[in-house]
């Protein structure tokens, strides 16, 4: 049988459960909450404009829907624009064919005319593989293969069922070499698909699919959360598991979920309360079996879980407390109850730390951050803290001074501020800074092409443009130029007088086509004329000729156009024979050079006397032009 005091614990606890005077409990944080709250805008808010796309982080939660919307001023710091937690209608789950409804009409009031709105979500971190890898540093080209192969060396998985990504890091030296870090990991792919269904259905496809550590990171990377060491350690504690991660520069370096979480700190009082129940009972059989039939009438039945509304009352009530040493003598009593699984939690998060230190080249933990519905309980956490030796505080971008918050009052308690956190990292990402499990390294790659075609057509349209542009200003030059020079000449033509016009140019082509028709007619009169006085000028003393042959062409009037026109001279060559040749040779060449004779041929020539004196007798023939 139980001792005294072990009965007198198990009192306290029943008066807990029955305890309606003493002090009224707040509704269970188990249960799903039965409104919902939103921000309270500022007047001037809706005038904000962003410079880029408006991000809304979604966190699908057990019993809730769970928003929060960003944008990206001008000056590229983040601001919150509005936030919402839906509860879950009694018939409505995540894997309800009515979800995608309701998660339309949320979004569509949620989103309104925020223009283009990018939407991430997450998937557990259970089934999520991930690693911290080393590689030697390689060309950029071979960098996804050298990860896929050392990752694959470490975890196996098949592609058809894993989404495999990984992310650059930086560059280090590891023993004189030099290495590049990188954080690789696999995700389901069922998963991600089954979400992005859920989401294609509700008419907002999503941008992008990650993981809350990732959120997390999020806020590290945009510094809304700035913590004084390079290296810190996040603590989630959920409902059946917890998630260890460990950041190294605002970089997830390292993310371990274990099987313990609040539940497990329920067991301990659920299981505490049977071993009282079970004493106090057989106490009570022992001194009276009526009165206990009495008094087990008065007691009204427990008809919820009484472990579980203890806890939650507990966190709830005792989230003002500074330390567990201000706990009254009931909350004292049950974080007795808690410690043991709440020790087996930090041991756990202790040899996780352990382990980093070991594998990061014995690099220390400098704080500890933590999340989830238990960090509103600043006694739990503290002895958490001290258990483990680090400074703690909790994750809330949502602290009041912070410029995140802009002109939107924030979630009005700790509980609403600490349950929006991973919606809030969802709404800070870009594929930029964020994994994206729905666009890995191969679609960045296959962007980076489409951009650098992108780029070089774009890059040889400005040249194709500059060229016409160019060619444009050469072809207005030019233009200026004949238009001047057009001026230049009206103004020359203007100096003549009369002026002339097509009239009086044709006028003067008619009256020089007409003496140029009586000229050539008087040369066609005088051609013979012409020719015998162009012959007897042309020919030298020495040379007599005997007789001038002309063949003038057709007759006027004829129709023969084509009859030869000739000159056939007929004549001998005084002098010594010595220069007969020569002499005719001039001579032929000086009637060559006559505008009415051309191509002169020789037909015939011998030696003759003539009286006593030897001479060259010759006969040629001429053309007449």
């Amino acid at each position: 049988m139980a001792n005294t005091s072990e009965i007198s614990s198990t009192e306290r606890l029943l008066d807990l459960i029955r305890d309606k005077g003493d002090r009224k409990l707040q509704p269970s944080a188990a249960s799903p909450p039965s409104f919902f709250y939103r921000r309270l805008k500022a007047p001037f808010s809706k005038v904000l404009s962003f410079r880029k796309a408006v991000t809304v982080g979604v966190d699908i939660g057990t019993s809730a829907l769970k928003l929060v919307k960003v944008g990206e001023g001008f000056d590229k710091t983040q601001k919150l624009l509005d936030y919402l937690e839906v509860p879950f209608e009694s018939d409505i789950s995540r894997d309800s064919p009515r979800f995608p409804h309701f998660l339309n009409s949320v979004l569509a009031g949620f989103c309104g005319t925020s223009g283009k709105v990018e939407i991430w979500s997450a998937i557990s971190s259970i089934r999520v593989e991930m690693r911290y890898l080393r590689i030697p540093r390689v060309p950029k080209k071979q960098i996804p293969n050298a990860v896929y192969w050392t990752y694959k060396k470490e975890v196996s998985f098949d592609e058809k069922k894993d989404v495999f990504d990984f992310e650059l890091l930086g560059d280090v030296v590891e023993d004189g070499t030099p290495k590049t870090e990188v954080i690789s990991y696999t995700a389901p792919r069922q998963e991600i698909e089954q979400l992005k269904g859920i989401f294609s259905k509700s008419g907002f496809p999503l941008t992008g699919i990650t993981i809350v550590p990732f959120a997390i990171q999020n806020l590290l990377r945009t510094q809304l959360i700035e913590p004084d060491e390079k290296n810190i350690c996040s603590l989630f504690i959920g409902s059946d598991w917890s998630r260890i991660a460990i950041f190294s520069d605002r970089n997830l370096v390292l993310s371990r979920d274990i099987k313990a979480g609040m539940q497990s700190l329920i067991e301990t009082i659920r299981e505490a309360m049977d071993e009282k129940q079970a004493a106090l009972s057989m106490q009570l059989t022992d001194t009276d079996g009526s009165k206990s039939l009495e008094t087990s009438g008065k007691e009204s039945p427990i008809t919820t879980d009484p472990a579980r509304k203890i806890f939650f009352d507990f966190i709830k009530s005792s989230s003002s407390h500074e330390n567990e040493g201000a706990f009254d003598s009931k909350e004292k009593e049950i974080f007795k109850l808690v410690c043991p699984a709440l020790e087996r939690l930090v041991r756990q998060v202790e040899r996780t730390i352990e382990h980093y230190s070991l594998k990061f080249g014995n690099e220390r933990v400098g704080k500890l951050y933590i999340s989830g519905q238990i960090s509103t309980h600043k006694g739990i956490v503290e002895h958490i803290g001290n258990q483990l030796g680090l400074p703690v505080d909790t994750i809330d971008p949502f602290a009041s001074g912070s410029s995140f918050l802009g002109e939107v009052s924030p979630p009005p308690s700790a509980a609403a501020r600490e349950a929006l956190v991973p919606a809030a990292g969802m709404a800070l990402s870009n594929n930029s800074r964020t994994p994206n499990f729905i666009f890995t390294y191969k679609d960045k790659e296959k962007l980076k092409t489409v951009s650098r075609i992108n780029r070089t057509l774009f890059m040889v349209f400005l040249v194709c443009i500059s060229l016409c542009i160019g060619v444009a200003f050469w072809q207005s030059h030019l233009v200026d130029r004949k238009k001047a020079q057009l001026t230049a000449l009206q103004q020359q033509l203007e100096k003549y007088s009369p002026y002339i016009d097509e009239a009086r140019i044709l006028q003067l082509v008619a009256r020089t086509k007409h003496k140029s028709e009586t000229l050539k007619a008087l040369g066609k009169r005088y051609a013979g004329m012409a020719v015998i006085n162009e012959i007897s000028n042309m020919t030298p003393p020495r040379i007599r000729l005997l007789s001038i042959t002309a063949n003038l062409g057709a007759v006027a009037g004829t129709k023969d156009k084509t009859e030869k026109k000739f000159l056939l001279l007929d004549g001998i060559i005084f002098g010594s024979h010595l220069t007969f040749d020569a002499s005719l040779a001039g001579y032929l060449v000086k009637l060559k050079s006559s505008p009415i004779f051309e191509e002169p041929i020789i037909k015939k020539k011998f030696l003759e006397f003539l009286g006593d004196r030897e001479v060259l007798h010759f006969t040629a023939e001429l053309k007449l032009v």
